[in-house]
């Protein structure tokens, strides 16, 4: 019996440590599907006028650092927005549209999630003011995560 109690000690801890890290994982993959969604959102919402400025990268990095969720991805963050702003550059809008609309579809389950990425990209579309290009992106930002623009605007 003492070796069935030792046993099951051993065995219970290791189970809780494997199911705690199993959870971990879930959680930072959740979080990465934030991450993911906020910055190719951020990016589609900024270029949406033609014009990708600085000012609005440097919110996006600020915002998303800001949010607790999505601490701890701070050299994924910055090759995210390195990939993200290459296909800018290169003329490539519409890979970031495409991109942006997987990843936020991804969170249209989520709806605590989406509205922490739709909040984001609101502000960073009202970085120098929101003109009809961004409303119309975030229009379409909104259907693809199941919220309502009315919401944010």
């Amino acid at each position: 019996r003492l070796h069935m109690s030792i046993f099951g000690a051993i065995l219970g801890k290791g189970f809780k440590k494997k199911s705690a890290e199993v959870q971990a994982e879930m959680a930072k993959k959740v979080n990465r599907d934030l991450v993911q969604a906020a910055v190719y959102g951020c990016f589609f919402i900024a270029s949406s006028d033609g014009e990708l400025e600085e000012s609005e990268i440097k919110k996006t990095q600020k915002l998303i650092n800001n949010e607790p969720l999505m601490k701890g991805f701070g050299a994924e963050l910055n090759g995210l927005i390195d990939i993200a702003e290459a296909s800018d550059v290169d003329g490539s809008r519409r890979i970031i549209k495409q991109r942006a609309k997987k990843e936020m579809e991804d969170l249209a389950h989520d709806p605590e999630a989406a509205d922490i990425v739709m909040n984001i990209i609101a502000t960073v579309a009202d970085e120098g003011g929101m003109g009809d290009a961004e409303k119309a992106a975030l229009t379409l930002a909104a259907e693809w995560m199941n919220l309502s623009i009315k919401d944010y605007l």
